[in-house]
């Protein structure tokens, strides 16, 4: 009668988690993802120790809030007043930022789970693509890295991005400038994206020129609350035109981008800049020449871009830009590492498989080098893997292309 019993209680509960077995999973994946960022949560960089805390501490003793007018640290006001909202939580700097980024971490996983479902729209397999997507993105290395162990904020201007993707697809346009906006107010290098959106523009015709407006738009309004305090308009403005002339030394900072294969490399595999040569301009042009071949092909082939190409562009884009432009920091691929994933969500082929295991490879292992003093993959192999990618994604891209008819038929 008792084991009787027993069994019937089992049933119920096997047929409650077979019922909600996708929700659990969910559950447990969420709780594993937390439980893996905690031992990573003590440990300080010198980013966080020579930058940061300093930021935080100056912060404090000029008034917390009323220190809103001072130019302080390089990042953009955003970032700087999430920092001032800090210094009044009775818990510590490195916690309150690493936890701050790591809440992003999973609107990251959430919003790269809707992208992909709008992508793959094949409702019988999406429950289990939304758990694959989530588990990817949340345990990717370089997304537990990055706010877990560096105390960096890059899941928060990449979440913007996903997030305007997905109205980008769903032709929303000035809710997905909106978004683009938010994105630059945290972060400079969400121009690595931009030129899908200029693609887009040219290849839809469905928004006007004045629409990109939005985004310095959006930037200012966030900027506001260091404005009224009294922060200079001028000097507002100059953030980011500042920031890029901050490395102006190296052509490349422990990242897999071509100088390495070229420039002087140092025992921190940073790429000094060539005298005599301007190294970092020949880039810049060679990166626009790129970008404008690009929009010369959809032009030209009359290439009617479908969803799903979009977002493959969008990947295009970013491994152009971090690979040709100059002055690449360790972490610049990040965006790189969670579009691969999103990509081989939704198109499940061998291509985008190979190029997510190379662009998260190289990306973490140049995190490595950095946090941990250890040479995972040499700098120059890395680089010359990433050239393979650069030249495999163009190529990927091609012969997408080449199947859309010129008659305006659109490849799904």
């Amino acid at each position: 009668m008792f084991s009787q019993k027993c069994v019937e209680f089992e049933n119920k509960i096997f047929d409650f988690v077979k019922k909600y077995i996708i929700p659990i999973s969910f559950v447990i994946i969420t709780i594993f993802a937390i439980c893996a960022r905690i031992p990573l949560l003590n440990f300080e960089t010198w980013d966080y120790t020579g930058f940061l805390k300093q930021w935080f501490d100056t912060i404090v003793a000029n008034g917390k809030i009323h220190s809103l007018d001072m130019a302080i640290g390089d990042y953009n006001c955003p970032y700087i007043i999430i920092l001032t909202l800090f210094t009044y939580l009775p818990i510590s700097p490195l916690y309150s930022i690493k936890i701050f980024s790591i809440i992003f971490d999973f609107v990251l996983a959430i919003s790269s789970v809707i992208l992909v479902n709008k992508l793959t729209e094949k409702k019988k397999y999406n429950n289990i693509i939304s758990l694959l997507t989530y588990g990817l993105v949340l345990f990717a290395p370089t997304v537990l890295l990055n706010s877990a162990c560096w105390a960096q904020c890059d899941s928060i201007y990449i979440s913007f991005i996903i997030i305007s993707l997905i109205f980008l697809i769903d032709e929303k346009y000035i809710r997905s400038l909106i978004f683009l906006g938010i994105s630059f107010a945290f972060k400079l290098q969400f121009v690595f994206i931009l030129p899908l959106y200029v693609f887009v523009w040219m290849n839809k015709r469905k928004f006007p020129l004045f629409y990109f407006g939005i985004i310095p738009i959006v930037d200012l309004v966030m900027c506001l609350p260091s404005i009224i305090f009294g922060r200079p308009i001028k000097e507002v403005i100059m953030i980011y035109i500042n920031q890029m002339g901050s490395y102006s030394s190296y052509t490349s900072n422990n990242f897999p981008s071509i100088y390495n294969l070229f420039c002087e490399l140092t025992e921190k595999s940073e790429a000094l800049a060539i005298n005599n040569l301007d190294v970092g301009k020949i880039g810049i042009i060679i990166t626009i020449s790129i970008y404008a071949i690009m929009a010369i092909y959809l032009i030209y082939k009359n290439i009617k871009l479908s969803k799903k190409e979009i977002i493959k562009l969008g990947l295009w884009s970013v491994i152009i830009a971090t690979f040709f432009m100059p002055n690449m920091h360790d972490r610049y691929m990040f965006l790189a590492d969670v579009l691969s994933l999103i990509v081989f969500m939704t198109f499940k082929d061998k291509q985008s498989l190979i190029y997510a295991i190379i662009i998260n490879l190289n990306s973490v292992s140049v995190y490595i080098r950095y946090l941990f003093g250890v040479e995972f993959i040499n700098i120059q192999i890395a680089t010359i893997l990433q050239f393979i990618v650069v030249i495999g994604m163009t190529y990927y891209l091609h012969k997408d292309f080449v199947v859309v008819k010129c008659k305006g038929e659109v490849k799904e």
